[in-house]
């Protein structure tokens, strides 16, 4: 796979558009490029076209008029090129081609409408609908487009190809040119069913032909720029867009991830998440991009500025680059102008320890592939809950981690980290099992949850979980659902711990509950069993037809166990992590994190007080000892409401409401001890610090954290 440009890990980057308003003004060119400087901007991406209409002349399709007849993209680049500016042209890819519709409307995607659930439902050619300013890349569309990147790239010193809009909406689109060529390729017509699997790879070879194409020109004509293409994360990007980021990744040098927690009513935390899922999946940088503008299509003023310094620490942590996406909003509105500013000012003084520095490697959590392809029919929000689970726990720990795929694990990389997270990854191919079976014989530590490996990676069920030996367990085959077997009614889990334990620390024999399944096992000689289940015990007198009946009773099978197997395994036989995901019971968030440090059998990198909203990272720099620390406060004022329940009857209102972040709640002294003993920490805002050494360790002081720090350790 080709090397991305190291600028484009590390850049400062603003996205906007022409405004039509402003572009007939001579200095307008001169104008946008020093906004961008002003700002601390190093590169722009610019869209070449508005509504489908050119910023320069003589091209495939007409001129906006607003431009005035000049050739406003080379007053563009020849304005950045005297400033030092790296610009991107952009096109807007499927959407946003209002003249391209009007003109060509056979063009037009052809939206099919589902009725039914996800499982399969009526479909129709007759009852679907055109879109109104989306085409489809299987008509003559394409070329259009091609011509375009074509001629830009032919004629104008641009740094690289930005495309939005790369997608195939898979299982949606009926029109006469997909029906064509899917007929031409398959013998058949396109199945009326959304979830069809040769539908989908029908649309996904769509995206992926016409990213082979993109690179194909930008190699034959400019080699040396650089392509960025949009998606939409790692759920809602490939099984809704179509955007099978997989496969685009040998043509594509960076994805612009569109991810806004205001948008999909997600804790900001999943937006980084997903920066670091892409960059898993595809292994290429990632730009993690804010709507400044409160709605960049149809409102320019601009969100609260603890917003935008919120984000732009979480892309740096999660090792993206921000993307300050304004669209023509700062011709308008400033009010957070200032305090990009600064962020921006940070980053750039931060980039040199950036580019020579690693985080700190300690647990490695699996994003399985595998799981994934066989997941991809059913609820993959939901699906994904016992990864989330984890990745929320160690991050509240402060635990340092990394998300790696079953590549990593195949090829030995997994290796490097003292520990390895299996979160109920239930389809596993028998490469992979022997893998993690070698990495833990070889001393690596395993922490795997409920049925972890009981499928195949290609859906078949086996008659055992795999890795079950190493945990020290024997899978009866038996799975409980709240207590109580597949098909009988269950209220919850109850579970006890029975050994005293770092894992159990402060559980003092109280009775502790989740949802859920459990998998049903019996430890085998040597395996520590630490908190076993509780069965019901329903009083005297009381029958399976009673209300109250959901009492805790004896002990049973054992459900988080611990094994030496040249590394430490825990195994924890329910879900556990599921239940910390959707209910947040601090006692299952414990065991999760706790699981995690003991089978690592090593101590932390670092050990801070620092309250559980706050995210950290250690970034380390091997060639002259600095070390940073980048923190980040998500401790802010109520952001979601999704209804109104009333009394748990009825719905009394429907209610949906979704609050940028108007403040983050200030934490003060802030201390993180760590190896080694350094002589000068510095803090990026400029707040004094206090640094003690002793004994081989520093101490290092924080006196006040409001949205953002970055704290610099030199030896």
């Amino acid at each position: 796979m080709m090397a991305s440009p190291d600028w484009l890990h590390y850049a400062n980057v603003r996205f906007t558009m022409c405004v039509p308003a402003k572009a007939g003004n001579p200095s307008y060119a001169r104008d946008e490029i020093r906004l961008t400087r002003e700002l601390g901007c190093d590169v722009l991406v610019f869209f070449v076209q508005n509504e489908g209409l050119l910023l320069y002349p003589d091209g495939v399709s007409p001129q906006d008029p607003a431009v005035g007849g000049r050739d406003l993209l080379a007053e563009i680049v020849g304005e950045a090129k005297k400033e030092g500016v790296r610009i991107v042209a952009g096109w807007f890819g499927a959407h946003c081609q209002t003249h391209q519709v009007k003109t060509h409307p056979a063009w037009r995607v052809c939206r099919l409408e589902l009725s039914g659930d996800e499982t399969g439902g009526e479909m129709s050619i007759e009852t679907a609908s055109y879109e109104l300013d989306t085409v489809c890349f299987n008509s003559p569309f394409r070329d259009h487009f091609l011509a375009e990147v074509r001629e830009v790239l032919s004629g104008y010193d641009v740094a690289g190809v930005y495309v939005d809009g790369m997608y195939s909406s898979v299982g949606t689109c009926c029109c006469e040119h997909c029906r064509r060529k899917y007929r031409a390729e398959h013998g058949e017509e396109i199945p009326l069913d959304a979830w069809s699997p040769a539908w989908r790879d029908f649309g996904f070879q769509m995206v992926v032909d016409v990213s082979r194409e993109i690179r194909g020109i930008i190699d034959e004509v400019k080699p040396g720029a650089v392509f960025v293409q949009d998606c939409h994360g790692t759920i809602i990007g490939y099984r809704e867009a179509g955007e099978p980021i997989f496969l685009t990744a040998p043509y594509v040098d960076a994805y612009m991830l569109e991810c806004y927690w205001n948008i999909i009513q997600e804790p900001p935390w999943y937006v980084g998440m997903e920066s670091r899922l892409i960059q898993a999946e595809t292994g290429r940088p990632v730009w993690s991009p804010k709507w400044i503008a409160r709605n960049p299509d149809r409102d320019y003023a601009l969100v609260p500025p603890a917003a935008v310094k919120i984000w732009m620490m979480e892309a740096v942590i999660s090792g993206a680059s921000p993307v300050i996406i304004d669209q023509g909003a700062f011709w308008f509105d400033r009010t957070a102008f200032p305090a990009l500013q600064d962020g921006c000012a940070h980053l750039l003084a931060l980039r040199s320890h950036l580019m020579e520095s690693r985080p700190a490697r300690f647990a490695a959590i699996l994003h399985s592939m595998e799981s994934k392809f066989i997941r991809q029919h059913q609820e993959p929000r939901n699906d994904r809950q016992h990864f989330e689970a984890f990745y929320m726990a160690c991050q509240e720990a402060h635990i340092p981690f990394d998300v790696t795929t079953e590549e990593q694990i195949l090829d030995g990389t997994v290796g490097k980290y003292p520990v390895l997270i299996l979160p109920n990854v239930e389809y596993m191919s028998d490469g992979v099992v022997k893998a993690v079976q070698r990495y833990v014989e070889g001393g690596g530590g395993l922490v795997m949850t409920h049925l972890t490996g009981r499928g195949t990676e290609t859906g078949r069920e086996r008659n055992d979980l795999p890795l079950a030996g190493l945990a020290g367990v024997r899978f009866t085959g038996e799975v409980l659902l709240n207590g109580k077997p597949e098909g009988e009614k269950g209220s919850t889990n109850y579970y006890q711990a029975v050994t005293e334990h770092p894992i159990t620390e402060g559980m003092d024999g109280n009775t502790y509950s989740f949802r859920g399944r459990r998998a049903v096992i019996e430890a085998e000689n040597g395996t520590h069993v630490l908190i076993r289940a509780r069965d019901y015990a329903s009083p005297p007198g009381r029958d399976s037809d009673s209300y109250f009946r959901w009492f805790p009773g004896p002990v049973t099978e054992p459900l988080v166990t611990v094994h030496e197997a040249g590394g430490r395994v825990v195994y924890i036989a329910g879900e556990l992590d599921a239940a910390f995901w959707s209910s947040g019971w601090p006692e299952a968030g414990r065991i999760l994190s706790r699981s995690v440090i003991h089978a690592a059998d090593q101590p932390l990198p670092y050990t801070t007080d620092c309250p559980e909203p706050v995210l950290i990272s250690k970034q380390m720099n091997d060639s002259d000892g600095t070390v940073v620390f980048l923190l980040v406060n998500y401790a802010t004022n109520h952001l979601y409401s999704v209804g109104f329940p009333g009394a748990g009857v009825t719905n009394v209102q429907d209610l949906g409401r979704a609050n940028d972040m108007r403040y983050a709640i200030a934490h003060k002294d802030i201390v993180i001890t760590l190896p080694g003993e350094f002589r000068q920490a510095d803090s990026i805002t400029g707040q004094a610090l206090s640094l003690e050494t002793a004994n081989g360790s520093s101490t290092v002081r924080l006196p006040r954290l409001d949205e953002y720090e970055a704290i610099i350790l030199r030896p």
